[in-house]
């Protein structure tokens, strides 16, 4: 079990964030008991999620606030949207989270993992994590949100 970061992209002027980034989510949950035959389609990338959450509170704006001492139970009860949604041309182009962004989601709900081939056979879990930011996965990502100015980036927590 693992927690990792990633950006979703909702449309400018979404009233409901939470729902949002739900919606958009929604299509890569885990399910409860996974199917002995693979399936077409999303694969899981997630089984819990909320927006903000340690250790990844303020990284999508590159100002993490650290909070030590807070787990993931406490802190799962809700979502934090102060500091983890911006204007994507407010995103910075390094990030202060080590392991940096996994994964951009898209208002066309499509995920864009770091590393997609490996994502396309074996959806994400703790050993597909990235180990550092390659400048081709950070240049992609750059041009993914270049493409979605109009959009709000929400930063996301996930648990696999």
């Amino acid at each position: 079990m693992s927690g990792y970061f990633i950006i979703v992209l909702v449309p400018g002027g979404t009233e409901d964030i939470v729902d949002g980034v739900g919606k958009l989510l929604a299509p890569y949950e885990e399910p409860l008991v996974r199917p002995e035959e693979p399936v077409e389609g999303p694969k899981p990338t997630w089984d819990g999620w909320c927006i903000g959450g340690p250790p990844f509170d303020g990284c999508v704006r590159g100002e993490p606030s650290v909070k030590d001492g807070v787990d993931d139970a406490s802190y799962a009860r809700g979502h934090v949207l102060k500091g983890n949604v911006i204007p994507v041309n407010e995103v910075p182009d390094t990030f202060a989270d080590p392991e940096g962004v996994a994964a951009v989601v898209t208002p066309d709900g499509r995920w864009h993992h770091y590393n997609q081939e490996l994502y396309e056979l074996f959806g994400t879990d703790a050993s597909s994590l990235p180990d550092d930011l390659s400048p081709e996965w950070r240049g992609r990502r750059n041009e993914i949100l270049g493409k979605h100015k109009n959009c709000l980036a929400v930063g996301v927590r996930l648990h696999i």
